[in-house]
């Protein structure tokens, strides 16, 4: 059907297959989209997931400037990339906490040892991970001396587990039941400790909370007391009297009956921070079964505030990544595949997280032909980690809490893809008691969730084996596949809901917490990633005469617009010193405050005009919108007086007009739109202001994918820019 100025008719046809949207019985979702999590009989709840990552996800992974840039060289490259790291460890330490980055121009580097990212504020980068060396960073690992070794290493290089403890700051904690997903409890003595200090929370692993597991799930035997502690590494936001307020939860209760925790001030001694990898590729040459080659490609050991991104590994023996005594990493878009080695125990854990590892976020990854491709190996010292939007294809087993009760555990939106593995009978995800398998492994994980997870695999569905250990729960919500309490040890199902059901939400769980936590509740109207003393706030104020500045390419201001349904328009800029250069600058867009569009790119200011200039937006729906700045015609200072926003919220429902008529309302099955004027374009949204989809031009006569039952907002704008918002109700 043509659109005409006379009389338009649009039709939607609601799919009758789509499943209703629902929620789980464990996460309440309130009207403002944050969550709230029932607990059970026995106190067990699902706990916040979203303080994983480079300092706690809360920030996007930096952009460092290159210092110094190398190309390969013939035969061994090991000494001339690690001098190009020293250097740049060597350099000064930057206000943002970084020294500055070494670019690994494309082409082959032959690596016959290991690198060692071991100065904090150091990244390394290449060009592309790809196959193709003419226009990507490719990592050749070839010999095998030391035997076995790790490629590259981020961090001290100790594996110290944490223990370096400040002498004299050992204090208990008294509260008499910390519930998993606290942030605060009393101790004895709080005068020992200030605001920022880094503690470690110790849970010994007594006799008694040995005995209250069942031994730990072995049938064979009990777990050694006192052997398998609990550790978290958090750092202090508050002290009120005696209580002390930590930056994230705990994922375990802290029973003080089973169990005296105490808390002690961390020396960080050997620490290193801020380092990351990025955009490059390691091939160890290998062997195949021998395994006379290196054993892990890319390691984080000893290191707080981490990151690889956009690299892949192959060959390896145990693990493609691998962290231990690490937390807030970050390892996003990256691939760990083709192992080399025997299929047996402690061989291809791709991506391998092992002692005192917390808060890990592993995002958009993938793995193949992996034994437990995405695995806690860590024990009780694992905790918060996030496997979110990864796939595994063709495991010979699962993926899981490998062993000895990590606990706080999230697969999120994780896929299984491939033929049944070989040796785990169907099983491609675990949270499990296996035990008396290896060393007595017992009660895999606890407290952990498996989130709208897929195993529909070829040659039938992948199963997931969730099971309920003792003082604690583990859960499966959402997702398709074969979801079982029955495993190859015994055990009590966990909580298990909602299997083969689509329309799950929060759709997913880590983003839905990690945006309620920095989106909604600390939506700052203006900030700034640096500036000089001129605040961010002053672009704001109305006043010519105040500005924000900052040095340096990529420094950015961002706004954020209270919510996802803003339509953006167009955007005034006053610069400072406008009209004697011209300032150059990108405009990017978000909904989530991780994704970004580009509006303008490199775009350059008049040069001749100290009051506003007005640039068009590709018309959007966003939340949060970043001025960044690539300097000006005469240095790399960024300076802006002013700037407005041309936007407008969608906020209340019109009643309908002869103008714009949607009809019928509620509905069944289809509805029609008819006006007297040309329509542009139709947004739906749900009730909390979530755009679900955007209709334009020809695109209007298209089949419109939408829940099979609910409330939505239908926005008409027509071309002669007048607009509508109807309420539709479809049952």
């Amino acid at each position: 059907m043509k659109l005409t100025p006379t009389l338009l008719l649009i039709f939607f046809f609601f799919s009758a297959t789509h499943a209703q949207t629902w929620n789980s019985q464990m996460v309440q979702v309130g009207a403002d989209g944050c969550l709230s999590y029932p607990e059970d009989a026995d106190k067990n709840r699902i706990p916040d997931f979203s303080y994983a990552g480079y300092k706690n996800g809360s920030v996007d992974l930096p952009d460092v400037p290159v210092k110094v840039t190398l190309s390969p060289i013939a035969g061994d490259n090991t000494s001339h990339i690690q001098n190009a790291i020293d250097q740049v460890g060597a350099m000064s330490m930057g206000a943002d906490g970084f020294r500055g980055a070494v670019l690994l121009q494309a082409g082959t580097y032959e690596i016959q040892g290991t690198l060692k990212i071991n100065k904090s504020g150091v990244v390394l980068k290449g060009t592309g991970d790809g196959a193709d060396p003419s226009t990507n960073t490719l990592l050749k690992a070839t010999g095998n001396s030391p035997a076995q070794r790790d490629v590259l290493v981020l961090g001290g290089g100790d594996e110290t587990n944490w223990r370096g403890q400040v002498s004299g700051t050992k204090t208990n904690i008294t509260t008499p039941f910390v519930q998993v997903g606290a942030f605060s409890f009393e101790v004895e003595d709080a005068t020992k400790y200030q605001v920022g200090d880094n503690i470690i929370i110790f849970h010994p692993g007594s006799q008694q909370w040995v005995d209250a597991l069942g031994g730990g799930g072995s049938p064979t035997g009990s777990w050694e007391a006192n052997k398998w502690n609990i550790l978290y590494n958090r750092f202090i936001q508050a002290i009120n009297g005696k209580t002390i307020t930590i930056d994230a939860p705990v994922y375990n209760h802290l029973d003080k009956y089973l169990s005296q925790s105490y808390i002690y001030k961390y020396d960080r001694a050997g620490l290193v921070t801020n380092v990351g990898i990025e955009n490059l590729r390691v091939d160890i040459e290998h062997t195949g079964e021998l395994e006379n080659h290196a054993k892990n490609a890319i390691v984080f050991k000893q290191v707080e505030n981490g990151w690889a991104k956009h690299c892949t590994v192959l060959h390896f023996i145990l693990a493609g990544f691998r962290t231990t005594t690490a937390s807030l990493i970050t390892i996003d878009s990256c691939k760990a595949i083709e192992p080399k080695s025997q299929v047996v125990p402690s061989r291809r854990y791709n991506f391998n997280v092992e002692a005192s590892s917390n808060n890990i976020l592993i995002k958009n990854c993938y793995a193949n032909l992996g034994r437990h491709a995405y695995t806690s190996n860590g024990t009780t010292s694992v905790s918060g980690l996030v496997i979110y939007n990864c796939v595994s294809e063709d495991p010979f087993t699962s993926s899981e809490g490998h062993r000895h009760w990590t606990t706080g555990m999230l697969f999120d939106n994780w896929k299984d893809y491939g033929t049944i593995p070989s040796d785990g009978g169907g099983r491609v995800l675990g949270l499990y008691n296996r035990g008396d398998w290896g060393s007595d492994h017992g009660w895999s994980n606890a407290h952990s969730v498996a989130w709208n997870c897929d195993l529909r695999r070829s040659g039938g569905e992948g199963k997931a084996v969730i099971q309920k250990p003792p003082t604690a729960q583990n859960y499966a919500i959402g997702g398709f596949g074969d979801f079982t309490g029955n495993g190859p040890k015994s055990g009590p199902a966990g909580h298990i809901e909602g299997i083969g059901q689509s329309g799950l939400q929060p759709q997913s769980l880590y983003l839905a917490q990690l945006n309620c936590r920095i989106g909604q509740k600390t939506c700052q109207e203006v900030s700034a990633s640096s500036h000089d003393g001129n605040v961010p706030q002053n672009v704001l104020d109305q006043n010519f005469g105040t500005r924000w500045s900052a040095e340096g390419d990529g420094q950015y201001l961002q706004f954020c617009l209270g919510g996802d349904s803003t339509w953006i328009n167009s955007i005034e800029i006053a610069f400072y010193k406008g009209d004697e250069r011209q300032s150059i600058f990108s405009i990017w867009g978000s909904k989530d405050g991780q994704n970004w569009d580009t509006l303008i790119s490199w775009q350059s200011s008049s040069g001749s005009n100290l009051g506003y200039e007005l640039f068009d937006l590709p018309n959007r729906y966003y939340k949060y919108l970043r001025y960044i700045g690539h300097g000006n015609s005469m240095n790399a200072w960024n300076s802006v007086t002013e700037l407005k926003i041309d936007s407008n919220v969608v906020t209340s429902i019109d009643e309908e007009t002869s103008l714009i008529q949607v009809y019928p309302n509620p509905t069944h099955g289809s509805v029609q739109i008819s006006s007297s004027e040309s329509i542009q374009q139709v947004s739906v949204f749900d009730l909390r202001g979530s755009l679900i989809d955007l209709w334009k031009g020809d695109e209007l006569q298209s089949h419109l994918q939408l829940p099979s039952s609910g409330v939505y907002l239908f926005h008409i704008q027509l071309t002669s820019g007048k607009t509508q918002l109807t309420k539709v109700s479809m049952y």
